[in-house]
């Protein structure tokens, strides 16, 4: 019955309701609305565990923008990946980190994440991002997308 009220529930609930149902991605530091979502999709992220589609959907639960790019579509290392999204929903550091956790989480054990690709087209907004990403090492800044 409270999976079928998640949107109605008080803050503290999900944040319970997280523990109850081992949503091990979860932070309860996050915006209600990102963990309204991660309670109401961890049924299917718990099912496909370990891979692409359980990333991406932790990636959509916690981004406006964002999406999972494997490295035969950018020419990578087999097994990496990477995940592509705008200034205007990463542009906070500690979103990174959190992000960075849960996508470890539910990514497979043979494959790497190689970071994220920030797109902007503010000149603005790109040193912003830059300076609020610089502790997170494998973050590059792409401009005009």
């Amino acid at each position: 019955l409270l999976l079928s009220q998640v949107d109605s529930l008080a803050e503290e609930v999900l944040d319970q309701l997280a523990v109850d149902l081992h949503v091990e991605w979860y932070d309860s530091t996050a915006a209600i609305s990102v963990k309204r979502a991660l309670i109401k999709n961890s049924d299917k992220v718990h099912m496909y565990l370990g891979t692409p589609y359980a990333v991406n959907q932790v990636v959509n639960d916690y981004l406006n923008h964002g999406t999972l790019q494997e490295w035969f579509e950018y020419g990578g290392d087999a097994y990496h990946f990477r995940v592509l999204t705008t200034a205007e929903d990463i542009a906070d550091a500690d979103l990174v980190t959190r992000l960075t956790r849960a996508i470890n989480y539910s990514k497979n054990a043979r494959s790497y994440f190689d970071g994220f690709i920030v797109h902007s087209t503010h000149a603005a907004l790109n040193s912003y991002t830059h300076l609020a990403l610089q502790s997170y090492t494998h973050a590059q800044l792409a401009a005009g997308i």
